[in-house]
Parts: C-alpha cells; structure tokens; sequence
C-alpha cells in the first residue's frame, strides 16, 4: 500500500493498483483462518501441558500429567505428537480431559456435592466455557431481565430427565416382560345408531412367553337399554400365546325413533390363566408378581350418535343479490344434522323496497323433503322494469317445518315415553319408602275402572286387579296374593277405562292415583303435533317432561331462516348470478 501511494504514482490510485489491491484480501482471509485453526502450532511447534493452580500451562519437554484422587500419577495420550490419529478423536480426547479437569475444581470447591450434581455442574461449566455468538448473550439477557432462568441450566436439566425417563422406561419394560396386562384398546367408541355391528377391541401387552390367558366380558345398561338400543352380550375371550388383540362383536339396534344420545358399558372381569396341561389358575395366587392383571382401562364406553332427527333447515345465506335482468331467481334450501321422514316446510315473500308483483314474484308456498332429501330449491320470477331506479331488497322467509310422520311412529315414541317415566319414578317411590319393612312392597300393576262416572271432584270407588305386565312398586300392607283392592280417590274428569299408579298410605289406610300415563302422554303429543302446525315453536312454557317430547328429532329452522334478497339495476352492467 506504501508503494502504491508513494512511489509507483504519488498522489493518484491507478487501475491496476485498485486491481492488486483487491487480490490480496482473499490472502488475508486464509492466513487468518490459517492462525485461527493453529496448523503452524500443532504440526511444526510440538508443545507439552502441565497442570498449574489456575488450569493447563503450555510448557516445553515436560511429559503432561495428572494426579488422581488417590495421589498416583497417570499420564494422557498426547494425541499432538501423531499426525495419523483422527481429528474427531483427538478433539474428543482434549474435550475429556478439560471435563475432567473442571470435575476436579469443583469437587475441591465442594467436597460434599453429589455425583449427579457433579456432573451436571461440569457440563454447566463447559458449556458456558465454550464460544458463543452475540445472539446467545442477547436471549440469555432478555431471559434473566423477564425471569426466564438461564437457558443452558434448563436445557441441561432437560436431558437429565430424559436419562430418568429412559431408566423409568427400563423398569417398564421388565415389569412387561414379566407380567401380562389385559385393557381395552381403545376404551372409548362412539359409533352411529345405523351402524349395525362393530368391533370392540381388547389388547395384551407383555408378559412371558407361552403364556394363555382367559377373560370374561359383559355389557352394563347406562342411558341405553339392552334389547332396545344394543344387543346385550357376554362371554370369553382367550389370549393364546401369539394373541396381541381380540375383538368382542355388538349390535346396535336401529330404529326410526329419535332419542337423544346414549351409552352403555363393557367390562372385563375374573381374568384367568390356562396352564400347557389344562389348568385354569387364579394368576394372582401363583406367587411372586402377578403373571397377568387387568389393566386399566378395564370398562369401554360406547356411546351411540342417534340419526333419527327430521333435520334442520336453512338458506345457504343470509343475503344474495342478483340483476333485474335476470328474470329468475332460484334459492337453495338445505336441510343437515339429520334426514328422516318427509317434511314440509311453508315459506313465503316478503316486501321491501321492492314490490310483490311489481319488481318480483309474490309467491306463498311449500318445499316437500322426503326421506333422506338434503336440498330443495324455491323458484320465483324477477320483473325487469326496463327503468333505471335504485337498488330494491325484498325478503323470503321460512316458516316452521311440519313433519309428515306417520303415526305408526308415534306409538313407538309413546312406548319409549310410558317407559322411560316409569324409571324416572322407581327412585323417587323408593325414597319414599325409607323406614318401611321389606314385606311392605310388592310389584304389580293396577287396571281401575270406575264404578261411578263423574265430572265432579267428588270421590268415587273403583276395583284394582293385580297383573305381571308391568313391575310398579308402591307402598302398601296388602300381599301379593291378594285379589283385590278398594279405595276411595277423586279426579277430574274420568271418560274411559284407564292404567294409573297407586300408592298406600298406610297410617291412613288410603290409596292416592298418580296422573295417569297413557291420558297424560296423550295431551302433550296433542300440543306437540298442533304446535309443528301452528306459527310458534310452542316450546317455551313446557315442563321438562313436556320438552322431552316436543324434542323427539322434531325438524326445526337453522340459522338462516330468512333471506335478503338485493335486486340491482340492470343497466348497472353487471353480470346475473
């Protein structure tokens, strides 16, 4: 650079010499990584290490050594003096020996610190040795200034509890190989009432080998009954030594009834192991760790989806515009959560800016759905004025769907009605009956006719015969065999022979009628059907059991049950949608 600036052109930087310039940086990076990577050091100027107070000291013809903890000498391999040994492992070799070394300075710091701890304070050490970029400095900064800790202890700390979690793992796998677990696998299944059967799958994991092993299973009513919602099952599976899985086989009963969604149970129990001569032992009797245990989970849940609902129906929007021009309007109506029977659904235009008539075709009507139909479409006519005017709106509005059932369904519904009150009574007449002796109850079922009609609240006599159709507790003195029961009770209005619930009391030696099922289930289908004709939902001053019906997969209207509809200008040059 002198040369330049001073004798070949003083004063003036020539082309050429911008040129040399330039070449020489490339010189400069390898000399650099040259010093940097100490070629020159190791291969031409060959160095010995001692140990000093504040660490290894660079020292000539001394022979590097290290006292043990026992006060005897042991050399290291000095890897520099070989050119053929391997770079990885001569690294590796000076890594070790400066981990050991901090090992030492830390155990004279603290005498009385623990293996583990030991260790993990060395690698802390090491790594906050090592080099490390501006950005490392930065994180760990911000991490202190917002109490974050340090990153290289928790990532430290991190890897120690992956090597607990490898032993834990370890000793898994030993208790596996000694003892074999029967579970569920899954525990949960949640299937479609349409599904007709399915497998429920039970697993074994380990356990030793030629091992055979037998285990009971059984289904328990939750929400769904057995005969009615699933078909109730029970038996054996066996587990012979190659077996990891089983199947258990159910049926779900489809129906046309909407029900809300049910469950039921299956459990494993009095799990068995079958020796090679025969045997069948109790695997928890043998002695020492069980051979096979009940693994959790032990009792599956299968729930069942019903898809008996009528549906909900909605437009696609709440909001379309079209062009004048047009002529014609066609707009989907679609219908999900459900598909069942055939429903009908009113629907009818409303005026807005725009005309009935006028701009649009005034139009009251009904869209059809029949079973398992998803859509329908509702068709009007558009008038085109041939006038420039505004933009008009007009609306179209559903009304409440009517279901077209036939009543052959409804005495389904009415059977699972009558059954599901008489559950919901069985716990309230027992509390009821707290105190009472054993003998005190009996199961029958009550036929009453009336002696003397009235429609007075005046009391009357009536006979009540006992019958094995239905099991009815109640409360009296009488036993079972006794033919017939008089009492007196008033009622409103009683037209017809009806099936009604007794109760005794027995200090006043009376019996009191519950409503009857049948007249009371008959009254609020009537509300029920009339409200799916009327304008209203009629579901807002209901009794829970009256809203249990009314909901039995009733259609109903979805989020978009009216829709505005924009009619733009022709002349506007807008394309029709």
């Amino acid at each position: 650079m002198y040369i330049i600036l001073a004798v070949t052109s003083p004063g003036e930087i020539e082309i050429w010499e911008g040129l040399l310039t330039f070449a020489f940086f490339p010189l400069t990076v390898i000399t650099a990584w040259i010093a940097d990577i100490k070629i020159i050091q190791n291969r031409f100027l060959p160095r010995r290490y001692r140990r000093g107070s504040h660490g290894m000291i660079a020292t000539e013809g001394e022979e590097m050594k290290m006292l043990e903890s026992n006060g005897v000498t042991q050399p290291f391999k000095d890897f520099t003096q070989f050119d053929f040994v391997d770079p990885a492992v001569r690294a590796f070799e000076e890594h070790r020996r400066e981990f050991i070394e901090l090992m030492r300075e830390i155990r004279k710091k603290n005498p009385h610190i623990s293996p583990i701890d030991l260790q993990k304070q060395a690698e802390y050490e090491m790594i906050t040795r090592g080099p490390k970029s501006r950005a490392f400095y930065r994180v760990q900064a911000t991490r202190r200034l917002i109490g974050g800790g340090d990153i290289v202890k928790k990532r430290i700390d991190k890897e120690h509890n992956k090597a607990i979690n490898l032993l834990m793992q370890a000793q898994e796998k030993q208790n596996r190989d000694n003892t074999c677990k029967i579970f569920f696998d899954p525990a949960h299944y949640t299937v479609l009432e349409n599904v007709g059967s399915f497998d429920v799958v039970v697993g074994r994991d380990g356990g030793p080998a030629g091992l055979t092993v037998m285990v009971d299973y059984y289904t328990e009513d939750g929400t769904a009954n057995a005969g009615s919602d699933y078909i109730p099952v029970q038996g054996t599976l066996t587990f012979y030594p190659d077996d990891k899985h089983q199947k258990i086989s159910i049926d779900i009963v489809d129906d046309d009834v909407f029900e809300e969604d049910e469950h039921f149970y299956l459990h494993l129990r009095n799990l068995r192991v079958r020796t090679k001569d025969g045997l069948i032992l109790d695997p928890s009797r043998i002695g020492g760790l069980p051979v096979a245990q009940l693994e959790m989970p032990a009792t599956a849940t299968i729930m069942i989806l019903d898809d008996d609902h009528a549906g909900v129906f909605s437009f696609e929007h709440d909001h379309f515009e079209i062009i004048e021009s047009c002529g014609h309007l066609s707009l989907k109506v679609q219908r999900h959560s459900g598909a069942r029977g055939k429903v009908i659904i009113p629907y009818r235009t409303l005026d807005g800016s725009a005309i009935g008539n006028k701009h649009f075709e005034a139009k009251t009507g009904e869209l059809v759905f029949d079973d398992n139909q998803t859509e329908a479409f509702i068709e009007l006519g558009v008038i085109d004025t041939e006038q420039y005017e505004r933009s008009d709106h007009f609306f179209i509005e559903l009304d409440p769907p009517i279901w077209a059932k036939k009543m052959s369904d409804l005495s389904k519904v009415q059977e699972r009605f009558q059954r599901r009150m008489e559950q919901k009574r069985r716990p309230s007449v027992a509390s009821e009956s707290k105190g009472s002796s054993e003998q005190d109850y009996v199961f029958v079922h009550i036929y009453t006719t009336p002696q003397i009609p009235t429609s007075s609240r005046m009391p009357f006599c009536f006979s009540a015969k006992l019958s094995s159709v239905a099991e009815i507790r109640f409360i009296t003195n009488l036993k079972q065999d006794t033919p017939a029961l008089i009492a007196q009770y008033a009622l409103g209005d009683v037209r017809t022979t009806a099936s009604g619930l007794l109760k005794m009391d027995p200090a006043k030696r009376a019996v009191s009628a519950s409503p009857n099922l049948n007249y009371r289930f008959k009254r609020r289908m009537g509300s029920w059907i009339a409200g799916m004709r009327g304008g209203d939902d009629h579901l807002t001053n209901l009794t829970a059991d009256q809203l249990e019906v009314a909901e039995l997969g009733k259609p109903r209207l979805g989020e978009f049950p009216k829709c505005q509809i924009t009619i733009k200008e022709s002349k506007e040059f807008q394309v029709c949608s």
